[in-house]
């Protein structure tokens, strides 16, 4: 009997160049087998004793345990006909380097998933933000130029408000920082001006940093330009147009079929209230100002327009020295109908007022030429109201047209 020792002690790889793993509790008993009680295994190939049987019973063979989780140790440095005799073939188990392993991979691969989300999120957001809204807010713009064509002018007040809005924040945050300059320097106590100055001049930091960052003014998205020019578009058709005009607009819109503009669109009967202001001594007006004109009768048709608009009515057209202004009865009860003469009536005469308060207006009475060919000169309008029905529509051809 050789005398007993621990197996693991004296060859658990100290000494050895080469270690797999410690033996199991007590191997010399299991060693300890006479030849024909020995496990044949891989089809009779191969004669053994599985260490691991004494724990698990069903790992009696090596090949119950899968490919990847064993490692198979035989002598490569052999002859043939020591091949062909018999040689020592040592399997270990591996299961747990495998499941390791495996843990690993599903870390890594849990790892590439989210980041893979993550970069698919962030790309999403970026293309919802920069393309698909804009696109979004694109065609919902159009749909209600396409339904209503003088919502367009809503539209880009809209849009100047946010403009607006945006600026005077900035505006805010300018005065913030100089009230912050203001109470630095006043008697104050020391912590709270040194509170103010850190607050400060971490903002100025800041804002530097991001002005750095920045190489000049940054361009504009071409979505954004796109969407910008859309509005624009469907201001100027508006303006173009007018009221009178909104019906060929929105008719020409819903065909969107096809890319045929049709104009030329029959007529229909109206009952209005009509007004005209006429610009009295226009013609000499007009050969004394020149081209200057062109800003004079803008001045008159911003107040006429707007003084309009404040009582429900609209400019319909306009032709040189006159301003067809309408209130639309279509639709108005009986009995709004005279509150709404009543407004034309008021609007009328505001106007008068209002074109004779306007300080643009006012450096006209004092032009040398035109005191000189008309004294005392004012510039005055002609009004007129009446109430009646008119055939609203297009006029022209195909090459030009005036909605009126």
């Amino acid at each position: 009997d050789l005398p007993a020792y621990d197996l693991n002690e004296h060859w658990n790889g100290q000494n050895n160049a080469y270690f797999q793993c410690n033996m199991t509790d007590d191997p010399r008993s299991i060693f300890d087998k006479p030849w024909n009680e020995t496990r044949s295994c891989v089809k009779d190939s191969y004669k053994g004793i599985s260490l691991l049987e004494s724990r698990e019973a069903l790992l009696d063979c090596p090949e119950k345990i899968r490919y990847q989780e064993r490692t198979v140790m035989y002598p490569s440095a052999i002859n043939t006909a020591e091949w062909e005799q018999l040689y020592f073939v040592f399997v270990f188990d591996r299961r747990s380097g495998s499941q390791m392993e495996a843990g690993l991979n599903l870390g890594q691969t849990l790892f590439i998933c989210l980041l893979l989300g993550a970069g698919a999120l962030t790309f999403s957001n970026d293309a919802n933000k920069y393309v698909l809204q804009p696109i979004e807010r694109m065609i919902a713009n159009v749909e209600k130029i396409r339904n209503n064509p003088l919502a367009a002018m809503s539209i880009g007040d809209q849009e100047s408000h946010k403009q607006g809005d945006s600026k005077r924040k900035h505006g805010v945050r300018r005065t913030l920082e100089q009230s912050m300059t203001i109470r630095s320097n006043s008697e104050e106590s020391w912590w709270t001006q040194k509170k103010m100055s850190i607050i400060f001049y971490w903002g100025r930091i800041m804002a530097r940093y991001r002005k750095e960052g920045r190489t000049g003014q940054p361009e504009p998205m071409e979505t954004v330009v796109l969407e910008k020019t859309i509005i624009k578009i469907g201001a100027l058709i508006a303006l173009g147009f007018g009221e009178a005009g909104a019906k060929i607009i929105a008719q020409n819109m819903r065909g969107g079929d096809n890319a045929i503009v049709n104009a030329i669109v029959p007529g229909r009967n109206v009952r209005m209230i009509f007004g005209i202001a006429n610009i009295r001594n226009f013609t000499d007006a007009t050969e004394i100002l020149q081209e200057q004109v062109m800003i004079f009768v803008n001045h008159i048709a911003s107040i006429v327009h707007g003084t309009v608009g404040e009582f429900f009515g609209a400019p319909n057209h306009s032709i040189g020295d006159a301003f067809l202004l309408t209130w639309p009865l279509a639709g108005v009860r009986p009995e709004k109908e005279a509150k709404l003469a009543d407004m034309a009536l008021v609007a009328l005469c505001k106007l008068t007022a209002a074109i004779a308060r306007s300080p643009a207006l006012a450096e006209y009475h004092t032009h040398p030429k035109l005191s000189k060919r008309l004294p005392n000169y004012r510039v005055r309008l002609g009004l007129s109201l009446h109430t009646g029905w008119a055939l609203e529509g297009a006029i022209g051809s195909e090459v030009k047209i005036d909605a009126s």
